[in-house]
């Protein structure tokens, strides 16, 4: 299993937000939002404050898929 934040990506562009934006709203360095960007680890902490921001639960940021054999290298 790993983590998804497709749904991320939606919710920012239905609230017309770009990733500078949500970066600097939050107090998110760069690597973090590369981090999301490419489905990896980040820290719960990051995760809470983007909620915040958004008005939204974290089920609607992230989800658990299935990783393939082909997505663990």
């Amino acid at each position: 299993m790993k983590f998804s934040y497709k749904s991320l990506w939606k919710l920012l562009i239905d609230k017309n937000m770009t990733n500078k934006e949500l970066m600097d709203r939050v107090n998110m360095i760069n690597s973090t939002l590369h981090k999301l960007r490419n489905d990896k680890n980040v820290k719960t902490d990051v995760l809470l404050r983007i909620c915040t921001e958004l008005n939204c639960d974290v089920s609607n940021i992230v989800v658990c898929v299935e990783e393939n054999y082909d997505d663990k290298n």
